[in-house]
């Protein structure tokens, strides 16, 4: 580690003892910072659930059954021979 690295890292560990001994706070949140933090967590969620939603209409689990009706699949139609 180079000294300047070190000088960093002690003057960090220097600040960190001087806010736990004088009972500092540290940086208070803006609170449009922690709005927009909230909204990136709902998009997050809500894209997370399209990307879910996406991957099961283009490659649907046979399992849970097929979106179409069986009398619309072409194997189920009546021929008129």
């Amino acid at each position: 580690m180079s000294v300047s690295g070190m000088k960093k890292q002690l003057h960090k560990a220097s600040q960190l003892l001087n806010e736990r001994l004088m009972g500092a706070e540290g940086t208070k949140l803006d609170e449009d910072f922690l709005k927009m933090e909230k909204t990136i967590a709902v998009i997050n969620l809500l894209l997370a659930e399209l990307l879910s939603r996406t991957t099961e209409f283009l490659q649907p689990n046979p399992g849970t059954g097929s979106m179409e009706r069986p009398d619309q699949h072409p194997a189920h139609r009546p021929t008129n021979i």
